[in-house]
């Protein structure tokens, strides 16, 4: 049972790295000030989910996937 739990955060960090990665690559195409902002300001990635949705939906989704497969491993770790 610890070597799936263990498999299940490892995918989940590969998965949440994926969608970040894509997600600031999303806002450098848009912008380097948009890029940079998200890279290093984290507030500015909200901002730039809201305005640019279309584009940004995906990676944000990834994200989300990712911290609820690693937020269920812990959980059944429990």
């Amino acid at each position: 049972m610890l070597d799936i739990l263990l498999y299940l955060v490892n995918i989940g960090y590969g998965v949440t790295l994926a969608g970040v990665i894509i997600f600031v690559a999303t806002a450098f195409r848009q912008s380097i000030l948009w890029g940079l902002g998200c890279l290093f300001f984290p507030p500015i990635a909200i901002i730039f989910l809201y305005i640019y949705w279309q584009e940004a939906k995906i990676p944000f989704f990834m994200w989300l996937v990712g911290i609820g497969l690693i937020l269920i491993s812990i959980i059944l770790g429990s």
